[in-house]
């Protein structure tokens, strides 16, 4: 039997095999380092730029409380000196042979009486001890009541005891010891009045 012969012919060099490239290169654009780098810096920026603002708070925070603190002490610092100035003043007032002690006496023989002091320059004193609460709505007031006839009781200021029924009151009179013939404290609404609406607590006569 014959069979004919097939010629296998050498391929063309057009269409030889060519090495094939790596598939991760075919269609790769490498990135820039230039890139890579702005990209670290922007992140450094953003981090720092975290930590500044969470610093600045923290800083304006603790500020903040500091000047608080500095206020609360300087405020606590103001009153004591004034607290000291008034206790100076009513020891003077109290003390000094040149004030007139004045007994109010209570219209009520179970209520105290109180007592007090008139120094023609610094002032009038008013002290009193275990007086009864008065309701909050109300307050006690201080009236001089003039010696000219007719004559309108001037109020002086109000006051009310602490929880235990005790009291210092200081005030500056506005009418003078000569032009005064009595003292005597109401109870009037909270905030006083301008002239009496209840019967005097206590009345004191000037010598």
């Amino acid at each position: 039997m014959f069979f004919p012969l097939l010629t296998v012919l050498p391929p063309s060099m057009d269409e030889e095999a060519k090495p094939s490239e790596p598939i991760a290169k075919r269609g790769a654009h490498p990135v820039p380092w230039w890139l890579w780098a702005g990209v670290a810096a922007l992140l450094v920026l953003t981090a720092y730029n975290v930590w500044a603002s969470r610093r600045l708070h923290d800083q304006i925070r603790q500020t903040q409380t500091q000047a608080t603190e500095e206020m609360v002490r300087n405020t606590e610092l103001r009153a004591q000196i004034v607290q000291a100035a008034r206790d100076a003043v009513i020891g003077k007032i109290v003390t000094d042979p040149a004030s007139a002690r004045i007994p109010m006496r209570a219209d009520n023989k179970g209520t105290p009486e109180l007592v007090a002091h008139w120094h023609s320059r610094l002032g009038i004193v008013v002290n009193g001890a275990k007086l009864q609460q008065v309701p909050k709505d109300r307050t006690l007031e201080l009236w001089l009541i003039p010696r000219a006839k007719g004559g309108k009781p001037v109020p002086a200021g109000v006051l009310r005891p602490d929880p235990n029924g005790n009291f210092v009151m200081l005030v500056t009179p506005k009418a003078a010891m000569e032009d005064t013939r009595a003292l005597a404290i109401t109870e009037e609404t909270k905030g006083g009045t301008k002239a009496p609406t209840t019967k005097p607590i206590w009345f004191g006569g000037l010598p």
